[in-house]
């Protein structure tokens, strides 16, 4: 007999039924069933060493799968044709004398979810989370929520109590199981764990070089700590000390799943590569990635009564129209291409990194100590002058080359890291460079390593990165690159032409700077000179 709502809130009121935590009624209760809801624990198939899965000899299944672990009410993804394993948020204890039943909500099979289409029973004397398995049969992928209402529970009374109810059964392997728990079918009597010595690895269906991103804006999203900036109440949520490899003979890594503006990578760039540091050349070629910094300086001088008031879009428009106030209020203190070209010492004089840089390569064709370093600390915002002064280190500080064997490869670190808007940009901007550079040296292009200190995404961005995440990569373009280009002033923005480079739409998302360069407070400065 299948029990009815009165008999089920009945059965856990009385305990007879336990379900921890416990049930709304209002919520989950059923005329006949009770709606659970999902749990933060998944386990997926990765690639790994056994090539099939064999019933008779047995394989270790978890170590063929992987854990992923979401906040309460963080997201997870499941991709159109695969499969997962899931679990529900409540804990479910049965008597001896009732059996349970799992079934898939209706409105989630419609969308093309498969939720427990087999072993849906959970026999007298069960105590445990429910372990679900989960299939998305659909063309798109479907965005899950822990905490979502995900399965409803029947329960049955049986003739008699069970003589041998599930925990006292001498096969009870799934008793008490709290997470997404893989099979454990190697337990069964007859089967065993056999190496499968020399195995060949299966492709995987995910391997296109851009998952390291996607994947990392999942766990972003699952595992990413919450950060709130002391200075302006930003809230961040991020990871420290990540990786990306991208090798560059297998196609150039400027991200498919979302448009990335190609024009201001390559005009950025030579901004960089030339040691410019006004704005101005940016404003003229129509890039305004940069326009913000030297607004928020103009904005505290307007806070003090030193200049008159301006919109940003006038600003911008003084910028490009009038040269001498570009001269005055265009100009970024210590910024990378003036750091890599125009390193100021104790004397006048100054470095060229970046010149530096490629006689090392040139002179020593198995280099790997040549670096170019952005981050000069007497600029740090306690010990800098007024309108000098950066509130943190500067963000991709150093990057390293390493030449050996004909291929020349650069390895970046940055120290913070807008992994939505700032990262993809960072990615191509670097990895153009290393090209550029093993051309102008005489080597072919390697790796670009790409090494984060504090990886971010900002609160603001999080239906962004939500929407980046359901779609899937594409082809990597390539890039060609004048053969005439001899020397590191040789190269302008007409020297690059990307070639195949096809991408999902754009998906905007506003700036939200916390840190950059800012003025010290220009009233206390003034004081501080007049008693002097």
């Amino acid at each position: 007999m299948i029990l009815s709502d009165t008999d089920i809130k009945k059965s856990i009121s009385q305990g007879t039924i336990k379900i921890n935590p416990s049930p709304d009624f209002e919520e989950q209760l059923g005329p006949c069933s009770l709606d659970l809801h999902l749990g933060n624990s998944f386990k997926i198939f990765k690639v790994s060493r056994y090539p099939f899965i064999d019933l008779k000899n047995g394989v270790n299944v978890d170590e063929m799968m992987e854990e992923v672990v979401i906040k309460d009410g963080g997201s997870f993804i499941i991709q159109p044709h695969d499969f997962v394993i899931a679990v529900t948020k409540e804990e479910i204890t049965l008597p001896s004398n009732i059996m349970g039943r799992l079934d898939g909500r209706s409105s989630l099979a419609r969308l093309g979810l498969v939720i427990h289409v087999t072993a849906a029973r959970f026999d007298p004397g069960w105590r445990g989370r429910a372990v679900m398995e989960l299939g998305n049969l659909g063309t798109v992928p479907i965005v899950l929520y822990s905490g979502m209402r995900i399965c409803a529970m029947t329960f049955e009374s049986i003739s008699s109590s069970s003589e041998v109810p599930y925990l006292e059964q001498a096969d009870h392997k799934y008793a008490d199981q709290s997470g997404a728990t893989a099979s454990k079918i190697l337990e069964e009597p007859g089967l065993k764990a056999v190496p499968m010595v020399g195995a060949k690895i299966p492709s995987a269906n995910k391997n296109h070089p851009e998952y390291q991103y996607l994947n990392l804006l999942q766990e972003l999203i699952d595992k990413g700590h919450e950060q709130v900036d002391a200075g302006t109440g930003v809230k961040t949520y991020s990871l420290f000390g990540k990786q990306f490899r991208f090798d560059l003979s297998q196609g150039f890594p400027l991200l498919t799943t979302k448009k990335v503006f190609w024009k201001g990578v390559v005009q950025e760039l030579y901004w960089f590569m030339s040691g410019q540091k006004n704005i101005k050349y940016l404003v003229d070629n129509n890039v305004h990635i940069w326009d913000d910094y030297p607004y928020r300086i103009y904005r505290e001088k307007i806070t003090k009564g030193l200049e008159k008031e301006m919109t940003k879009e006038e600003f911008i428009e003084k910028i490009a129209t009038d040269k001498d106030f570009a001269e005055l209020h265009g100009n970024l203190p210590h910024v990378y291409g003036d750091m890599w070209r125009h390193w100021p010492t104790k004397t006048d004089r100054t470095i060229d990194q970046l010149q530096w840089l490629i006689s090392n390569i040139r002179n020593d064709k198995s280099t790997h100590s040549a670096i170019v370093n952005s981050w000069n600390p007497e600029y740090l915002y306690e010990m800098a002058a007024p309108g000098e002064a950066c509130r943190f280190p500067i963000c991709h500080n150093m990057f390293q080359i390493n030449a050996n064997g004909g291929r020349l490869s650069l390895q970046l670190y940055q120290r913070s890291c807008d992994v939505f808007l700032g990262v993809p940009f960072n990615i191509a901007s670097y990895a153009l460079l290393t090209i550029i550079l093993a051309k102008i040296t005489g080597n072919e292009p390697g790796e670009f390593i790409h090494t984060f200190g504090d990886i971010h995404y900002y609160e603001n961005h999080l239906d962004a990165v939500k929407e980046q995440l359901l779609r899937e990569p594409l082809p990597f373009p390539t890039v060609k690159i004048d053969q005439n280009l001899r020397e590191i002033d040789d190269f302008k923005p007409e020297s690059v032409e990307l070639i195949g480079y096809e991408s999902h739409p754009p998906i905007k998302a506003s700036l939200s700077p916390v840190g950059g360069i800012v003025t010290k407070d220009w009233k206390e400065f003034v004081q501080h000179n007049k008693k002097k």
